[in-house]
């Protein structure tokens, strides 16, 4: 595969998961609920965070069940998706969520802003997780 290929390829997968799988997640993403695993995920990260630290979660999503869930337990969440459509849903759920639409692969956050990051259940979708 060439590096054009390659570029074109993976800007068709960021639009794919923009435009189209981002609608069908937030119509189905409730059959999957809140399973053992992610309390086990969300118990292990807090166990490694400051009690008041501020937290990204990258590929937000709609923002159930993880950055909800820390967002309950007093972390400051900031999230970013390249969904319109998830940022959308987390600014009307969850106010208090700072959520903006980005590209993961480019975070314009300044250097140690926040006490931890997360990508779960996100990584898979990038085009180039390297």
């Amino acid at each position: 595969m060439g590096f054009k290929s390659f570029i074109s390829n993976a800007t068709k997968q960021q639009n794919y998961m923009k435009d189209i799988y981002s609608n069908f997640w937030s119509k189905s993403r409730n059959r999957y609920g809140f399973i053992q695993q992610d309390k086990d995920l969300i118990k292990e990260f807090a166990n490694c965070i400051d009690n008041n630290g501020v937290i990204l979660d990258v590929g937000i999503g709609d923002g159930h069940p993880f950055a909800n869930q820390f967002n309950k337990m007093g972390y400051k969440i900031y999230g970013i998706d390249i969904s319109p459509t998830h940022v959308s849903i987390v600014e009307k759920e969850f106010p208090n969520i700072v959520v903006a639409e980005g590209d993961a692969q480019n975070l314009e956050f300044p250097d140690n802003f926040f006490n931890g990051v997360y990508c779960f259940r996100s990584s898979w979708y990038f085009p180039d997780l390297e």
